[in-house]
């Protein structure tokens, strides 16, 4: 393979002609996963292979202080399960890594009914407000 990059800077620097993606990208998350698609499509046949975490909320230092928060619903996560799980979607070159496995069924619920899954979510709002 041609290695592992795990930023969106590495590859602008590698790819100069990738002008899809800015400095925006990173300082956007919600089209962060857009943009890495884009990658993984445009660049898979050339070897580049691309994976995304998209976990919930990790016990670090930025989640100090909200164990009650919205993202910790599901529980917080240690980093080290997080790392493992990101290690081993590189590993087996999958796309998407999501250590905390109720995402997916929520991914799947958001696509399945997206009216249904916004009402959902604005009650979650409501109740962390």
């Amino acid at each position: 393979g041609m290695g592992t990059s795990t930023s969106i800077r590495a590859l602008e620097n590698t790819f100069k002609d990738v002008v899809y993606l800015s400095v925006e990208t990173q300082r956007n998350a919600p089209n962060l996963n857009g943009k890495v698609e884009w990658i993984a499509l445009t660049y898979g046949d050339d070897g580049i292979k691309v994976s995304v975490l998209c976990p919930q909320a990790v016990r670090t230092n930025m989640t100090k202080g909200k164990e009650d928060h919205v993202a910790s619903v599901d529980g917080m996560m240690d980093p080290e399960p997080v790392a493992q799980a990101c290690l081993e979607a590189i590993e087996q070159e999958t796309f998407l890594v999501l250590p905390h496995k109720e995402v997916l069924q929520y991914m799947r619920n958001k696509t399945e009914n997206y009216d249904r899954w916004i009402g959902g979510m604005r009650k979650l709002n409501r109740k962390y407000r």
